[in-house]
C-alpha cells in the first residue's frame, strides 16, 4: 500500500512526511500512520507517554458517525490499537492437535518404512525417506510460508530504489487464516496418505531368517561329539573345526590310554 493513499482532505494541509512510521491509535479504533496523518494539533505529555488532541481526521470520523467529539479530549495515543483475538481458544486447540498427531505418528511411520523393505535395504530406505522430507518439506516450506506472510502485509515501507522495504503493518486476521488453512490442509493430506498406505500394505509371505541360518551353520559341539563317539566309543573328541562352505566336520581325536595298553 502506498503511503500517499493516506493523504486525505483532513490532513492535506499538514504536508506530512512518510519517512517515519509513528503509528497512533485514535479513539475511533483506527490506526493512523503518524500523528500528522491523523491531523493532530495538540500534544499531551504524561509519564513519558504522548497523547494527541484536536485531530481533524479523527473528528471527521466522529462526524461521519453523527457523534460529536468533546473539546480538549485526548483523541489519539502513541500506540497501535488492541485487536481482540476472538478465535484464540480455537486456534490453540487446533495447533495442539496438529502438534500432537505430528509427533504421534513419528515412530509408526518409521516402523512402516522398515517393514516395507528388505533387510539389507533398510538404511537405504531411511536415507531416501529423509531426503524426500527435506526436498518436499523442509526446504520449500519456509519459502511458501514467507510468501503467505508477505501476502498479508497491508503497509510496505517505501525505499529509494522504487522497491518496497520491510512490512510496517500486517493484517493479522488474514495471516492467521491463511497459515491455519494450509496447516490443516497438509495434515488432512497426510491422513489420506497414511490411510491409503495402511490399506495397500500386504505383509510378505516369507522373510529371511538369519537366526535359522546361524543355527544351521553353528551347531552345538556336544551333538557333533556325540555323533563321533558313536562311531568308536574308545576315541575322545578333543576339537572341532568347521569348513565355511562345506558340510564337513574335522575331528582330532586320541585314543584312551587304556585302549593303547
Amino acid at each position: 500500500t502506498n503511503v500517499s493513499k493516506f493523504v486525505l482532505d483532513c490532513n492535506a494541509d499538514c504536508l506530512c512526511s512518510d519517512h517515519n512510521y509513528d503509528p497512533v491509535c485514535g479513539v475511533d479504533n483506527i490506526i493512523y500512520y503518524s500523528p500528522c496523518f491523523a491531523g493532530c494539533q495538540k500534544v499531551f505529555q504524561e509519564n513519558d507517554k504522548k497523547s494527541y488532541g484536536s485531530c481533524s481526521c479523527i473528528e471527521q470520523s466522529f462526524s461521519n458517525m453523527s457523534i460529536s467529539a468533546p473539546a480538549n479530549m485526548v483523541e489519539a495515543t502513541r500506540e497501535k490499537c488492541n485487536n481482540n483475538c476472538s478465535h484464540g481458544p480455537l486456534f490453540l486447540a487446533v495447533i495442539f492437535f496438529c502438534m500432537f498427531f505430528t509427533f504421534l505418528v513419528s515412530m509408526p511411520s518409521l516402523s512402516a518404512t522398515l517393514r516395507c523393505v528388505a533387510e539389507t535395504q533398510k538404511s537405504f530406505a531411511l536415507g531416501i525417506q529423509w531426503m524426500t522430507v527435506r526436498l518436499l518439506g523442509t526446504i520449500p516450506a519456509p519459502i511458501f510460508f514467507g510468501w503467505l506472510i508477505d501476502k498479508s502485509c497491508v503497509l510496505w515501507q517505501d525505499s529509494c530504489d522504487d522497491q518496497h522495504g520491510s512490512c510496517l503493518f500486517y493484517n493479522n486476521e488474514k495471516m492467521s487464516t491463511n497459515i491455519l488453512t494450509i496447516i490443516c490442509l497438509v495434515k488432512f493430506l497426510s491422513c489420506i496418505f497414511f490411510t491409503f498406505a495402511w490399506y495397500s500394505y500386504r505383509p510378505a509371505e516369507s522373510a529371511p531368517s538369519y537366526a535359522r541360518e546361524a543355527s544351521i551353520s553353528e551347531p552345538h559341539n556336544q551333538s557333533i561329539c556325540k555323533g563321533v563317539s558313536s562311531v568308536n566309543p574308545n576315541e575322545q573328541c578333543l576339537g572341532i573345526r568347521f569348513a565355511p562352505y562345506q558340510n564337513e566336520a574335522f575331528t582330532s581325536c586320541d585314543a584312551h590310554a587304556s585302549s593303547v595298553l
